[in-house]
């Protein structure tokens, strides 16, 4: 016989030890690893992890944006095409947190119209143009994504009311997209890779 004595009459000491270890409440660090934003096999955080968003973000933001809509003085302008949206988007886990990550471009087609006005006026009119959203990503803060408008030449000629109409309206229709697309980026951060 060992000092330490019988090896079966230490293994009933041996599980107690375990039981009591088992019994005790969870660390506060080990609640804060299974709070991660990683994946399941991931829980502690401490692995990089990074999931392809593309398909579900291009499917999104078109969905988004194909909302935008704005009227204005007797001009209503809604889109009525997403063309182009080419890019890219990730959720990328370190450290424990997820960033959402996306990098877009696309082109929003849109038709302004004007209903007929009282005789001797002028009869309904339709405008077509594009706004185009160069960047849309995950680095822009402020909400405020740069646009260009461009428009297609129409045969009608457009009174200076209905010009400043058409004006204000494609303004608020280019604030009425980066809405939606505020709408999509709330959406998308709340993915989560579980």
């Amino acid at each position: 016989v060992s000092k330490r004595g019988c090896f079966f009459r230490n293994a009933r000491a041996r599980n107690t030890h375990v039981e009591s270890t088992l019994n005790h409440s969870v660390p506060a660090q080990a609640l804060e690893r299974m709070n991660s934003d990683g994946s399941a096999w991931n829980a502690a955080g401490t692995t990089f992890e990074e999931r392809d968003m593309k398909s579900w973000c291009d499917d999104a933001l078109k969905k988004h944006l194909k909302t935008a809509a704005a009227n204005v003085d007797g001009c209503a302008l809604l889109v009525t095409a997403v063309k182009n949206c080419k890019g890219e988007a990730s959720i990328v886990v370190s450290r424990g947190r997820a960033r959402h990550v996306f990098e877009y471009a696309a082109d929003l087609a849109f038709e302004a119209s004007f209903p007929a006005e009282p005789l001797p006026g002028p009869g309904p009119v339709t405008v077509k143009g594009t706004i185009h959203l160069p960047e849309i990503s995950s680095t822009v803060n402020d909400g405020n994504y740069d646009s260009t408008v461009s428009r297609k030449p129409t045969s009608a000629k457009l009174s200076r009311p209905r010009t400043d109409a058409l004006d204000a309206g494609i303004a608020k229709l280019q604030d009425m997209a980066n809405r939606a697309i505020g709408d999509f980026v709330a959406e998308y951060q709340a993915k989560k890779l579980k």
